[in-house]
């Protein structure tokens, strides 16, 4: 039976997103830039393989950012 070391670091707890560990990394996932959305994390034979993000854009906040058209 083979033992693992135990491993720590440190997040900043006050940016929002996702933290995956797999195969002892850690990996950083942030949220989406318009604050709404979702992220998918996909496994494959129990290992991260990557994540797929939508976002989702609200009316109010497109008028914001397109100025006149």
């Amino acid at each position: 039976m083979e033992t693992q070391k135990e491993s720590k670091v440190s997040i900043d707890k006050t940016k929002n997103g996702i933290y995956v560990v797999s195969n002892g990394e850690l990996f950083s996932l942030p949220a989406p830039p318009s604050g709404f959305g979702k992220t998918i994390v996909l496994w494959q034979y129990g290992e991260f393989m990557n994540a797929e993000e939508s976002a989702i854009y609200r009316p109010n906040e497109l008028n914001k950012n397109q100025g006149d058209v």
